[in-house]
Formats: C-alpha cells, sequence, structure tokens
C-alpha cells in the first residue's frame, strides 16, 4: 500500500491569467505539519518524463512533493504552447513555492526546492533570492546555457538557421504562427538537440510517459504532445545566453546538494563543480554515467536517490519526524 496521495491541483500564475498544473504527493501516514519540497523538469521536459520516482520517494518518507509543469507545457496553460522562458519559468517556480507554503499541512520553514538540468539552474537562481527556503537540490545544473543546452552539429545549426529567424520574428509579430522543431534528434539532421546522450536519455523517459495515458491525452488536447517532444526553436535563443549562477551563487543562504554525472556531455561537469565550489553551504555528490544517469533504472540512480533523501533529511531534522 503505497504511503502518500496523489492529487491534481492548478493554481494561479504571476501573469494572473494562466493556470499552473501540478501533482501534489501528499504523505498518509503523518497528521502532522510536512516538509515539501517542490520538483520541476529541464529543457522542454514535463513532470510526466521521469519525475514520478523521484516524488514518491519523497512522499513515502514523508515529505509532501509537488511536480508542476512550467506555463505553456505538459497541462499548465499558456500560449504558444512549448516555449521557454527563462524568467517565467523561475516565476513558477517562486508561484509553486509559495502555494505550498499556504498548504495547511506543510509546514512553511521546510521548503526545500529541487531542479534537474535546467530547472537544476533554475533551482540555484531561485534560491539565491527566496526567503527561507531549508535546502537547494540542483540535479546535473545547466550552468551556462552556451555550453550546455546549445547542443547541436554545425550542419543542424545551419538546418534550423531559417526557421530560428522565422521564429524569433513570430515572437514579435504575434500574427505570425509559431514553428516548431524535435526536441532532440539524431545528429546533423533536424533538431534543437542532436548529442547521441540526448537522443538515448530522451528515450529513456517514454515508459513514464506511458505509464500516464491520460494526462498524455489531456497535453494533446492542449496543443501539444508529451510523446513527441517539440520545441520552438527560437527558444535556442533564450538558453543560450543563460548563466544560472552567474552572480548568485554566494548568495545562497540554504543548504544545497549538487548532484554532477561523471559522463555528462551536456551540462559539462567542471562547470557545475566551479559554480558549487562558489556556494557557502554545499554537498557535492559524484553519480555514474551521463546527463540522465540519475534518473529511475539508470547507472546513477540508486547513488542519486538515497543522497537526496539523506540531504532532505539533514536540513529538516531538527523538526521533522522522517
Amino acid at each position: 500500500m503505497a504511503k502518500y496521495e496523489r492529487t491534481s491541483v492548478q493554481y494561479l500564475s504571476a501573469d494572473g491569467v494562466n493556470k499552473i498544473h501540478a501533482w501534489v504527493y501528499t504523505p498518509t501516514a503523518t497528521n502532522s505539519r510536512v516538509p515539501a519540497i517542490i520538483l520541476a523538469h529541464g529543457f522542454g521536459g514535463s513532470k510526466v518524463h521521469g519525475l514520478q520516482p523521484f516524488a514518491e520517494a519523497f512522499a513515502s518518507m514523508g515529505v509532501l512533493a509537488i511536480v508542476f509543469d512550467y506555463r505553456s507545457f505538459g497541462l499548465s496553460d499558456g500560449m504558444p504552447r512549448n516555449t521557454i522562458r527563462v524568467s517565467a519559468q523561475q516565476a513558477d517556480y517562486v508561484t509553486t513555492l509559495d502555494y505550498a507554503k499556504k498548504l495547511p499541512n506543510v509546514d512553511p520553514t521546510k521548503l526545500i526546492i529541487w531542479g534537474t538540468s535546467f530547472a537544476g539552474g533554475h533551482a540555484l537562481s531561485v534560491a539565491s533570492t527566496y526567503p527561507g527556503l531549508a535546502g537547494c537540490i540542483s540535479q546535473v545544473p545547466i550552468i551556462k546555457g552556451r555550453s550546455s543546452v546549445f547542443k547541436t552539429s554545425k550542419r543542424s545549426a545551419i538546418m534550423l538557421t531559417p526557421i530560428l529567424v522565422y521564429d524569433a520574428l513570430s515572437r514579435m509579430l504575434p500574427f505570425l504562427p509559431p514553428a516548431y522543431v524535435p526536441t532532440v534528434a539524431d545528429r546533423g539532421s533536424w533538431g534543437l538537440l542532436t548529442t547521441n546522450d540526448a537522443v538515448e536519455g530522451y528515450s529513456r523517459f517514454e515508459p513514464f510517459v506511458d505509464a500516464e495515458p491520460a494526462y498524455v491525452q489531456a497535453a494533446e488536447a492542449k496543443g501539444k504532445s508529451t510523446k513527441e517532444l517539440v520545441l520552438r526553436p527560437s527558444n535556442a535563443l533564450d538558453t543560450f545566453f543563460y548563466n544560472s549562477v552567474a552572480k548568485s551563487a554566494k548568495t545562497i543562504k540554504c543548504p544545497v546538494l549538487c548532484l554532477i554525472a561523471h559522463e555528462d556531455t551536456m551540462c559539462p561537469p567542471h562547470l557545475a563543480v566551479d559554480a558549487a565550489k562558489q556556494i557557502r553551504d554545499v554537498e557535492i555528490v559524484r553519480i555514474d554515467g551521463g546527463h540522465f544517469g540519475p534518473y529511475s533504472g539508470q547507472p546513477g540512480w540508486e547513488r542519486t536517490i538515497d543522497a537526496e533523501k539523506q540531504f532532505v533529511k539533514r536540513v529538516v531534522a531538527h523538526s521533522s519526524k522522517i
């Protein structure tokens, strides 16, 4: 029997119009206020792309877990679909933290922010400004977009240039419909991420997506499939100049757990290490595998989830019974 219940919720985003969709994993074995952890995915991902096992693990140990979709992704509102805006995604984190803080069964002094890949960078950025966080977990974080997310062959870049320019114009001229290209593709072909790590890694999310048929159907009704990942090519411009901790690492006050994969080709390990060393209270954990190694069923999963659970226990130990 599961030690938690999963429910779907919606709450208003910072724009005052669009709603964010989230799953709330609520521990069932306690009547007291519990810690809460907020989780979101990386570049182009939604909550069905392998985040369920993390939320289940945290909820099973007595921590309420909220996994949300950014605006325009998954089941959250927002048009055009699958549009990455760094400031908006980080604002969605803040909105979700605020939402969690107001839940009657959550201890508002025990909030933890969690992010993976692109969201690993978001988690660090938000942790530098959000007051009173108990902890931050940054998993294989994107530190510099130029060196990380923007990974494509020269041939792919040339192929993408015309449609990228068009899509950038469509952002300024609303009467032009947005363009879309595959999020991942084989090297030298049509797609934003064309590394072997990306193609193989995203394919590993398929079992988690297939396990949520109602979600997939609802996401398609919103406008874009969560099975065949596509993004706007102009998202590359949004991420190219991204630097998640350029000025903020030293201002993070809460404890941070940074997980770095030995063979990560999408997020160069040395960038994550250099960023982590600027944080006042940081624990660095090295894991096996590449960028997708931390997920359930992959080489780094056991070490990842063990380290994350121990970190959560440590940062909430003085007031929690987990």
